[in-house]
């Protein structure tokens, strides 16, 4: 697994390579890593980091391991048995252990020798020391910090045949006369950093066995590869007889463990059958993809209605498809799968055409309720008008007409939401109207303006303003001319309602005046009534309903005196119209006394010539006396006419 991007710390390096040449020749190196204690490789020419060691580094480390071997066995150097001298400024943990080199040197195939086998190779022969070697080796080890006397100690362990399983007196007797004995000066020290050694040394020989066991898996997989006669169905006894020839190969047997190669082998099968099925299936989607494109040929001039009965025929016969192999079921298979992709195209492009009708729907919708906000904002639609009664002037706009083709319930469908939403406006508008009319306790009189109604809710309305619907409702109150629609229908309803309430009230009382006047008419109509009082008369009157309908004393008794006021002013008239009347007939009294003595006179005078008799003169005075009459009666009766006029 790459650690990508991963840096590693130069703290964290610890070299464990068997010889520092490989380090030269090969870019790999590898770490330890102190979190978690796992090995790590780093490349120094891609900066990359892998958890797995990498094959190249795996061959350069066995081959430096097989040389540095048989140069130690050729020359048998004595140079590992010298005391190491350490200064403070050495890194102790610069040099690979020895157990640890010779047990990855066999991962090449050089030996197979054990960890302790492999530290005993290159055990060396402890020299004998002076007494002013020691000294100084005190002395020097005296100046290090303790972390570096523990460091040159662990490092002097490492060049020592030390087996994880050694105890502490047998490996005290190899260390004992070496001079890094010195660098700690307790045994208690000494133990504790022996310990941890042995610790780290258990981990590092058990990660080598790891990753040799690994290695041998991995052989004996390639060893299963390589052999042509297996096959998924071979068992495991089958396997490791002579004719299959891998019980003889090394490979085979460097997996010690038989169940460990019967689950390998397993494995492998495993492995095998998968690729095998994954063949198969890619092989039967490139003959798949070669029939569909077969049945979309116009030659076949398939459709979502055909019938595979009418088709196999023609399938059948060709032989580019029979060459392929491919299983009549397998074909028939592949074109009902052929036939629900055009079936599902079918459907996708009806959906796509359901969509794009519907969006051009909703523009229309979109369009045509502008049209009709216009209308309401223009008052050519009213609060009261239903479809019926719009109808005939929407059919004269185009919008209306391309929706009502495009979906015949859509339009009238948008008319009514808008219609229900404006209603719903006005409501809650009337709604918020009462509450802030019951507040601010305000009573429309028929005298009311709208100016008038605005300044008496103003001090109510201020604290009300806000940004929600009914705040803003509320802050176009304060102006007239930004009043509502709606309210201004409320308030000449309800100033048109009072109007006519007051004009009824007015008539009622009016005709209540009336009747009552005709009740007093029927008891004071001459001149001698004029001095009655309103006590005498009430007592005349009250058992009538024409009194009682005034409802008030006070009311009737106005009324009885504002009509004797009138009584006595046609009285007056009535006299003076007498006086007139009087006088024009003294001077027709007059006119005809002096016709009479004229005549006489003229009769006196013509006595002579001619003499009336008695009779003719007694029917012209029969006659005077009647006409005089008539017109004395005609004249009263105008007099009469015309006081009735007056008091009118």
């Amino acid at each position: 697994m790459a650690l990508s991007g991963y840096v590693p710390s130069t703290l964290m390096k610890v070299p464990s390579m068997a010889n520092p040449q490989v380090a030269a020749t090969c870019p790999w190196s590898e770490y330890m890593d102190a979190a978690s204690g796992k090995p790590y490789f780093y490349h120094s020419g891609t900066k990359q980091c892998v958890w797995d060691e990498p094959e190249e580094y795996r061959i350069y480390k066995a081959r430096a391991a097989v040389r540095l071997r048989f140069n130690d066995n050729a020359t048998a150097s004595p140079t590992n048995s010298e005391p190491m001298d350490m200064t403070p400024d050495e890194t102790p943990i610069e040099e690979a252990p020895a157990t640890v080199t010779a047990i990855e040197a066999t991962t090449d195939g050089a030996t197979t020798a054990t960890a302790t086998d492999a530290a005993v190779e290159v055990a060396t022969k402890p020299t004998t020391a002076t007494k002013s070697d020691d000294e100084d080796d005190i002395a020097k080890y005296a100046a290090m910090s303790k972390a570096d006397q523990v460091a040159a100690f662990k490092v002097m362990l490492k060049t020592l045949p030390i087996t994880p399983k050694m105890k502490w007196g047998d490996a005290q007797r190899l260390i004992a006369d070496e001079p890094a004995w010195y660098a700690l000066p307790t045994n208690g020290e000494k133990k504790q950093a022996y310990s941890e050694f042995l610790t780290q040394l258990t981990k590092e020989l058990d990660l080598a066995r790891r990753r040799q066991q690994k290695v041998a898996r991995e052989d004996f997989l390639k060893l299963l590869a390589s052999c042509k006669k297996i096959s998924v169905h071979t068992r495991w006894h089958e396997a490791t007889t002579d004719d299959f020839g891998l019980t003889t190969d090394d490979r085979f047997k460097a997996v010690a463990d038989d169940d460990e190669r019967r689950e390998l082998f397993l494995t492998f099968l495993d492995d095998m059958a998968r690729s095998e099925r994954e063949y198969a299936r890619k092989k039967r989607d490139e003959h798949k993809a070669t029939i569909l494109a077969y049945y979309a040929s116009p030659e076949l001039a398939i459709s979502a209605e055909s019938r595979w009965v009418v088709v196999r025929d023609v399938v059948f016969k060709d032989e580019a498809i029979l060459g392929l192999g491919v299983a009549k079921r397998d074909l028939e298979d592949f074109f009902f799968e052929y036939l629900d992709t055009l079936k599902k195209a079918a459907a996708e492009a009806k959906r796509l055409a359901r969509i794009k009708a519907r969006e051009t729907e909703d523009a229309l919708a979109a369009a045509f309720r502008a049209y009709l906000q216009d209308e309401i904002a223009h008052k050519r639609i009213t609060l009261q008008m239903r479809w019926r009664d719009c109808l005939e002037r929407l059919e004269v706009n185009e919008t209306f007409v391309a929706l009502r083709q495009a979906n015949t319930i859509l339009a009238r469908d948008v008319f009514e939401m808008t219609m229900d939403k404006w209603h719903a406006t006005v409501r809650d508008e009337r709604q918020w109207l009462h509450t802030l009319l019951e507040r601010n306790g305000f009573r429309m009189q028929h005298k009311t303006t709208l100016r008038d109604c605005l300044e008496q809710l103003q001090h109510t309305i201020e604290p009300l303003v806000g940004d929600d619907p009914r705040g803003t409702f509320y802050r176009q109150l304060l102006s007239e001319a930004t009043v509502p629609e709606s309210v201004l229908d409320w308030f000449s309803s309800t100033h048109r309602a009072e109007v006519e309430r007051a004009e009824r009230v007015a008539a009622a009382k009016k005709q209540k005046l009336d009747d009552f006047t005709d009740l007093l008419t029927e008891f004071f109509f001459r001149s001698d009534h004029l001095d009655v009082p309103w006590d005498d008369a009430r007592r005349l009157v009250e058992g009538r309903s024409r009194y009682r309908a005034m409802g008030s004393d006070a009311d009737a008794k106005a009324a009885f005196d504002a009509y004797m006021t009138t009584l006595r002013a046609k009285m007056q008239q009535v006299l003076k119209t007498r006086k007139l009347l009087d006088a024009e007939e003294g001077e027709v009294r007059a006119s005809r006394s002096r016709d009479r003595k004229r005549r006489k006179r003229s009769s006196s005078t013509s006595s002579s010539s001619r003499s009336p008799s008695a009779s003719s003169r007694k029917r012209h005075k029969k006659s005077s006396k009647k006409k005089s009459k008539k017109q004395a009666k005609k004249a009263k009766k105008r007099s009469r006419s015309r006081s009735k006029r007056r008091s009118s």
